[in-house]
């Protein structure tokens, strides 16, 4: 097991590009992906930085909203563990925020099959919005 691309991984300007589609203050936060000698599924970890106001309880409410009409995205309750196991041979992303020991900072977990999500199963998932079918359709 081990961490790459540390130092500015390719993913993380699509992470800040969401955020400032949602945010209009910029949003630091740190981003490691680490792979794992495992036949399929990936876990990442987002480490941001965040304002007092700002809870591992709010973040959660505004994915759920976010999400509620996504089939394959599912949030997990607050500072929830998660892993690989539950999305694996599937086209689920399962997401948790959790309050990191730094109070300063909160933790986003995200795990999904690459083999599925990560290619394949959001091609379909993708062509199935584009053309206006249900998005489940040919992923159950």
């Amino acid at each position: 097991m081990f961490a790459y691309s540390v130092n500015g991984h390719r993913h993380s300007s699509e992470i800040d590009q969401e955020f400032k589609k949602k945010i209009t203050n910029k949003v630091n936060f740190t981003f490691n992906a680490h792979l794992v000698p495992t036949f399929r599924g990936i876990l990442s970890s987002i480490y941001v930085l965040k304002k007092n106001n700002i809870t591992s309880k709010k973040i959660t409410a505004e994915l759920m909203d976010f999400y509620k009409k996504d089939e394959f995205v599912h949030i997990e309750k607050p500072n929830s563990p998660i892993g690989t196991g539950k999305v694996i041979n599937t086209n689920n992303c399962q997401i948790s925020v959790c309050q990191s020991s730094d109070k300063k900072r909160l933790i986003i977990f995200s795990a999904i099959d690459n083999l599925i999500k990560g290619a394949s199963g959001q091609a379909v998932q993708n062509m199935n919005l584009i053309y206006g079918f249900n998005q489940k359709l040919g992923l159950k």
